[in-house]
């Protein structure tokens, strides 16, 4: 079977390569205008604004933008550019495009209900800094329309930051039951997988799936690749690496670093002390949490995974990780994530 795996992978990456990437050329572009929901779950979810801007460009909007709109796409981080990008694309105003496959009288009022929460959310999350929070939002915003694909895709996003898994991929396989051509729905769900080494099957065809409809995305690229990276096939890492530095601005600098535990932590400008569980005290439970963080291009946290720790001081550790704060690391004048370990020690005095 995993000889199958690389074999399609391979086949992929030749004709890719033999067309010189022609498949970002000919792929149909969809005809659907950008939506409400859609544009601003895409920004939530962490589509770069030089993509978005391009999709603008492309596929135009389906409504007029407004000053309260616009303020919602600032709440999910949009920049000025992106901001622009929106008010020159072109406008179908007959075209449909929230998201939601429900229709009847009260379509307008669910599509207003789920922008609410989700710009709560946003709010929340980039704004305030408090990802655990969002998530109640996110979730009302699916419960609002639970037709609507993007309202899960956000939610799902969420729940996979704030280490929920399980409970991540059963949102991105219903936005992709609900919209199979969203490119964004396919890695989420391929990143929730996270399989162990050697069971990847699933993971790399939902990667297949989104590079098939977004074979221009540099992000679900460099996804990829760390992903193959994981299952030990470096020299196919690099290569999906290479194709995403040609495909985003600022060719040859990498999406993300991996820099050491201790120069990282030379580099928090905020940080918050765990405070030790009380049954953990109780039972004489300490010890040391490991944990791989990555640090956005602001220097907040943005994912964590677990690498070791007693399950009775994580929550702790983690809690308190996502408060901290980093100072960005830029190359070439850009930019970059950064991926690091940190320890949390909890010692009994």
């Amino acid at each position: 079977m995993a000889y199958w795996t690389m074999t399609k992978y391979s086949v992929i990456m030749c004709v890719l390569v033999a067309t010189g990437y022609g498949f970002a050329q000919t792929a149909p572009i969809p005809a659907k205008p950008l939506g409400r929901i859609e544009l601003l779950a895409l920004r939530i979810d962490g589509v770069g604004d030089d993509r978005l801007a391009k999709l603008l460009q492309q596929r135009g909007v389906s409504f007029q933008p407004d000053e309260r709109y616009h303020r919602m796409l600032q709440d999910a981080g949009a920049t000025s550019d992106l901001l622009s990008a929106l008010d020159t694309a072109k406008i179908a105003p007959d075209a449909g495009g929230s998201g939601s496959s429900s229709g009847g009288q009260d379509s307008a009022a669910r599509e207003a209900a789920v922008l609410e929460h989700m710009d709560r959310g946003a709010q929340l999350d980039r704004n305030r800094f408090h990802p655990r929070e969002a998530e109640p939002e996110y979730r009302a915003g699916v419960d609002a329309d639970p037709t609507n694909a993007f309202a899960h895709l956000v939610l799902g996003d969420i729940l996979e930051r704030i280490g929920q898994r399980d409970a991540a991929t059963s949102e991105f396989r219903e936005a992709v039951r609900l919209q199979p051509d969203m490119a964004e729905a396919h890695s989420g769900l391929a990143n929730a997988l996270k399989p162990k080494k050697g069971d990847t099957q699933e993971t790399f065809a939902e990667f297949d799936r989104a590079l098939a409809l977004a074979p221009d995305d540099s992000r679900i690229r460099s996804s990829y690749a760390h992903a193959l990276e994981a299952d030990g096939k470096k020299p196919d890492a690099e290569e999906q690496r290479r194709i995403a530095s040609q495909l985003s601005p600022g060719s040859g600098v990498p999406p993300r670093i991996r820099v050491g535990g201790s120069v990282e932590q030379a580099r928090i400008t905020s940080k918050a002390n765990p405070k030790y569980p009380r049954e953990a005290k109780e039972n004489r439970i300490q010890g040391t949490v490991k944990v791989e963080a990555l640090i956005g291009k602001d220097g907040s946290v943005i994912d964590l995974e677990l690498l070791s720790g007693d399950p009775a001081l994580v929550k702790a550790a983690t809690d308190a990780i996502w408060q901290w704060r980093y100072k960005p690391i830029t190359l070439q004048g850009q930019a970059v994530q950064v991926v690091t370990e940190i320890d949390v020690n909890f010692t009994l005095r």
